[in-house]
Order: structure tokens, then C-alpha cells, then sequence
């Protein structure tokens, strides 16, 4: 099963504690709807020049805070999605 990459460079990303708390929205996320798990790039220093302090993980999509919302192309085919990240914590 192919595992979507999201860009979406306004995510932030910030520490808490034991693990990190992730904001942000992502549109056209190829292939999502058939995904379990999702790659994600996310800022973790909004202060610095924007091709420093980006992070990427591997996030599960059943996990709290991730919301995925199809969208459907002219085929009427389920091929990209927007995916919405509020206050997703990862460990």
C-alpha cells in the first residue's frame, strides 16, 4: 500500500514533553484514502530561514488528531485528500 508524502510546510511542529504536538493542513495528499500511515514534514522553528528546522516522521492515520477528507477528481476516483492535523500528538 503506497504511503502519501505531505509537504505542507505551515505544519509546525513543537515539543511537549514526551512527545510532539502537531498543527497544520495539508491539500491534495496523493492517494491518502487507502493509506494507514502518512509522511509528514513539519517546522519545528517558525523563526529560523525556511529551509531550516523541518522534520519528518511517519505518522498513523487511526491516531487521534489526524483528520483525512476526500477529494474526489473528475473520474469521480478518490485519488487525493485533504488532511487536517489538530493537536495530533506523536511519541
Amino acid at each position: 500500500m503506497p504511503v502519501p508524502i505531505s509537504r505542507a510546510w505551515r505544519t509546525q511542529m513543537i515539543c511537549d514533553g514526551d512527545h510532539l504536538v502537531i498543527n497544520g493542513q495539508k491539500i491534495w495528499t496523493s492517494r491518502a484514502a487507502h493509506a494507514t500511515h502518512i509522511y509528514l514534514l513539519a517546522r519545528t522553528n517558525p523563526q529560523v530561514s525556511k529551509q531550516r528546522c523541518i522534520s519528518f516522521i511517519l505518522a498513523d492515520l487511526r491516531t487521534p488528531g489526524i483528520t483525512m477528507r476526500p477529494i474526489r477528481n473528475l473520474a469521480g476516483e478518490l485519488e487525493f485528500c485533504v488532511s487536517q492535523l489538530r493537536e495530533h500528538q506523536y511519541s
